[in-house]
């Protein structure tokens, strides 16, 4: 405790006046590390220490337990209690909050550091009429930050690497760093709402099972103040819910020690919500898939999938767009190479497979699954059987399939990367074909849409009647990587795959 006017020890001072300066002082007026100064009754010298979140005597002014007589706190001598040295008695002082002093990177660090190793500190060095607001900030810009680096910088990274590599448009580059930011904006701002959403959560249960020492303030100071702790985030492709452990157990002690409450009782209330989060959108993994490759990808990367809305008004084939990056993903982890038959993408989690379609059906097309035929039964049959009896599906078509394979068929898509090395980027080789099941559709008109999706995970929109001019353009690149010509694609169906050898030409469609 020292003087505010010339910083003179006033430790063991009876009188209410410094003797450097003259300056006049009372003890409330200071604020110590509880439990660490002890106050000396003026007319016996019975000691008492000071155990509120100040250090001051709770009560203030009371009747001394050994004098009998009627004291105040302000009228008693201050010292460190026994065996401690005067720089313990100062209450600490939340370095975000002081930050004045040394610097906001300093203080930010110094904070990161409380919240991961000593988050009791940290809320007890936060006053608690602080505002809600600061802490909101603090915690937010740390979350983004944490973010920033764990997600949003890897994905732009991979994003700009698709939207701007071989064969993308300058409008499709526009497009995805358009939609980028928008990503990053509106990533943010949930996070602000998933913070007051925590804190409302977390104080409510406190609330529910018991009494409070504050209000949802101090929850709030907790939830936001302890986001240092959540570092982890920062690692790239880190799972979300191992990257909020340690935020979560900072939070709870943070809670703990600003209500007074058991530790289990905080800890319920402070996990429950990330919990909640983190598994409904476990829960719902499957639809978000089909909405980020299907949908923002194809919107975001302005044509890494389909060309973009706006190349050259054609239209995005989103079942193409899916089936082409399982392809390529199975190949990724194959060292290029794709797999023997496409049923081999439904071991995995790159294809959805459900009871009201497939990604092997075109919704544009009248295939469905129970059209595709699958060794005596149909795709649908194989949906609906067990997993021991699909591997033994995939594994008869595998090997029913010839060694010298060019292209085959599953539902409306041809397959043509047999042989080829995928993990190339090559912006010209074809993986998949959009071509709609000639033994359920027909055949298409010269004007009926087709997509082609290459090995840069470009899809293409053709029509049919450009298809035949198309094959040989392909062919002529295919000789250039040693690789078998492709045939008429009509020609291959799901019980007569192309091979080596066949012949490459084909009717023209627009011919009589």
């Amino acid at each position: 405790m020292r003087c505010k006017s010339c910083g003179y020890s006033l430790w063991n001072i009876e009188a209410r006046q410094c003797p450097e300066c003259g300056a006049s002082f009372r003890p409330s007026e200071h604020e110590f590390a509880p439990g660490k100064v002890q106050f000396c009754c003026p007319h016996c010298d019975q000691k008492y220490f000071g155990t509120s979140d100040r250090g001051h005597l709770e009560p203030t002014h009371f009747e001394c337990s050994n004098c009998g007589k009627r004291i105040h706190m302000d009228e008693m001598m201050v010292a460190p209690a026994e065996g401690i040295p005067e720089q313990q008695t100062a209450v600490d002082r939340m370095p975000w909050l002081e930050r004045g002093e040394g610097g906001i990177f300093k203080a930010w660090f110094a904070t990161i550091k409380w919240a991961m190793i000593e988050p009791h500190r940290v809320i007890r060095a936060t006053p608690a009429d602080t505002s809600i607001g600061r802490a909101w900030l603090f915690g937010l810009c740390t979350a983004v930050i944490f973010l920033t680096f764990g997600v949003y910088i890897p994905w732009l990274v991979y994003g700009a690497a698709v939207s701007f590599g071989p064969g993308q448009s300058g409008i499709g580059g526009l497009w995805f760093t358009i939609g980028g930011i928008g990503t990053i904006v509106f990533g943010s701002l949930a996070v602000g709402l998933y913070l007051l959403t925590w804190a409302g959560i977390a104080h409510g249960i406190l609330r529910i099972t018991g009494k409070t020492a504050h209000t949802f303030r101090r929850t709030c100071h907790a939830i936001c103040y302890s986001a240092p702790a959540g570092v982890v985030l920062a690692v790239p492709c880190c799972n979300v819910l191992f990257g909020l452990v340690w935020w979560i157990a900072s939070a709870a002690i943070m809670v703990k020690e600003a209500h007074k409450v058991h530790g289990a009782r905080a800890a319920i209330a402070v996990v429950v919500w990330p919990f909640i989060s983190v598994y409904l959108v476990q829960a719902l993994t499957g639809l978000q898939g089909i909405f980020l490759f299907a949908v923002l990808m194809p919107l975001a990367f302005g044509g890494g999938f389909g060309g973009g809305p706006f190349a050259g008004g054609m239209a995005v084939s989103t079942e193409t767009s899916t089936v082409a990056q399982a392809v390529l993903s199975s190949a990724n982890s194959s060292n290029g190479t794709g797999p023997t038959h496409a049923l081999e993408l439904t071991l995995g989690s790159n294809m959805i497979m459900s009871s009201w379609g497939s990604n092997f059906c075109d919704p544009n097309t009248q295939t469905t699954p129970a059209d595709i035929p699958v060794g005596d039964g149909t795709f649908q049959d194989f949906i609906n059987s067990s997993r021991s009896s699909q591997f033994g599906e995939i594994k008869d078509a595998i090997d029913a399939m010839p060694s010298n394979v060019v292209a085959h068929r599953l539902g409306d898509f041809v397959f043509t990367y047999h042989g080829a090395a995928l993990n190339s980027w090559d912006s010209q080789l074809w993986v998949v074909i959009m071509l709609p099941d000639p033994d359920v559709n027909g055949m298409p008109n010269a004007g009926d849409p087709i997509y082609i999706a290459t090995a840069d995970y470009n899809v293409t929109q053709t029509t049919f009647g450009q298809l035949p001019a198309q094959i040989q353009r392909q062919n002529q690149h295919r000789a250039t990587l040693s690789l078998p010509p492709l045939p008429d694609l009509t020609t291959v169906t799901h019980g007569k795959p192309a091979v080596a050898g066949q012949q490459t030409t084909g009717d023209d469609p627009n011919e009589e």
